[in-house]
């Protein structure tokens, strides 16, 4: 029988055989695999201190960056789904997207806090990400 591999574990993976090789680079900071591994795991263990139940939808609102990939990877370490939004979509796009996902928590960066306070959605959680959260 052959063993389910979800995504983090390739991550896990790469962190021991090759911790200190460039994982990714945005505009702004380039990570490790093994700084790469360490923010997804601070991601996955905010999730678990909410309490959200396996398999729960995560909505990920963030620009592309180090850090939309480190709590994808944080998503999937907690078992959770998540679902990217792209950011520069309008209010009623995300709402629509949010409901049909029928998501249970709104990450958003630190400084797009007033975006969920638009969102009409009434039980939508939201967690606040510093820009390099660690």
């Amino acid at each position: 029988m052959t063993k389910s591999v979800n995504v983090a574990d390739c991550l896990r993976d790469a962190a021991v055989k090759r911790p200190d090789a460039t994982a990714l680079v945005d505009l702004e900071e380039a990570l490790s695999y093994n700084s790469l591994l360490k923010r997804a795991e601070a991601h996955a263990r905010h999730l678990w201190r909410l309490g959200l139940p396996s398999g729960s939808r995560v909505a990920i609102v963030l620009d592309k960056s180090v850090e939309a990939v480190a709590f994808l990877f944080g998503c999937f370490m907690a078992d959770m789904v998540a679902v990217p939004v792209n950011p520069r979509l309008k209010k009623l796009q995300v709402e629509h997207i949010l409901k049909d996902a029928d998501a249970r928590l709104l990450a958003v960066a630190a400084d797009r806090q007033s975006f969920h306070e638009t969102l009409e959605l009434p039980g939508l959680s939201m967690a606040l990400l510093s820009p390099r959260a660690r």
